[in-house]
């Protein structure tokens, strides 16, 4: 595994709700609300909540947003 300025180069396919919110353009409380009303899932909770890439582009596809 290779390290740059101390931080680990592998990818994830989990994201932050931060990077979720980025990765879709969508305000976290659309994506709580989604999670809330079983259009996507996460992992954890609150600021500790991940979503999986393929969740959110399933979810992006039924929005007809990407």
């Amino acid at each position: 595994m290779e390290t740059t300025t101390g931080t680990s180069a592998y990818w994830s396919p989990y994201l932050t709700v931060k990077q979720a919110e980025e990765y879709t353009t969508l305000h976290r409380v659309t994506l709580w609300r989604a999670v809330r009303e079983g259009k996507l899932k996460a992992s954890g909770y609150g600021r500790a909540g991940r979503y999986h890439v393929a969740d959110l582009d399933e979810f992006m596809t039924s929005r007809n947003r990407k």
